[in-house]
């Protein structure tokens, strides 16, 4: 959840007619956290291990092999999102990876959602000015 908060609020005052945006219409909040998620995943890389012996576009995967999954690779996917290395708040068709997906996804997802909005709309509210003195972190 630090992480989410973090780079969101780092994006959001460095991108700042999303900041705006956010800002001016509650409905873009949600959209902008699912894109925070997106471009700035928390969690960068998973490593499984193969339940079987198979061939993953050409590759041999043998059974125990060890496999790190990029997930931050795959939100920044240009055959899934358009123009995926722009950051964008509006961005509808966002179906991340950012929690894991199917019968791997986070069961904390729905509160760090929560919790992240509910951070932000009392930020910004409290602190309608706040900019970004640096992005390199000191």
């Amino acid at each position: 959840m630090v992480n989410l908060l973090a780079k969101a609020i780092m994006l959001l005052l460095s991108h700042l007619n999303g900041l705006d945006l956010t800002m001016t219409d509650e409905t873009v909040m949600s959209t902008a956290i699912e894109e925070a998620l997106r471009y700035e995943s928390s969690i960068t890389f998973l490593g499984r291990a193969s339940g079987e012996d198979m061939v993953i576009r050409g590759q041999p995967i043998r059974k125990g092999q060890i496999i790190m999954l990029m997930m931050n690779a795959a939100n920044r996917d240009p055959p899934r999102f358009a123009d995926a290395d722009r950051f964008d708040v509006i961005r509808r068709d966002n179906k991340h990876v950012a929690f894991g997906w199917g019968i791997h996804l986070s069961l904390g997802a729905p509160l760090a959602r929560c919790e992240a909005a509910t951070a932000f709309d009392v930020l910004f509210k409290r602190y309608p000015k706040s900019e970004l003195v640096d992005w390199e972190p000191k």
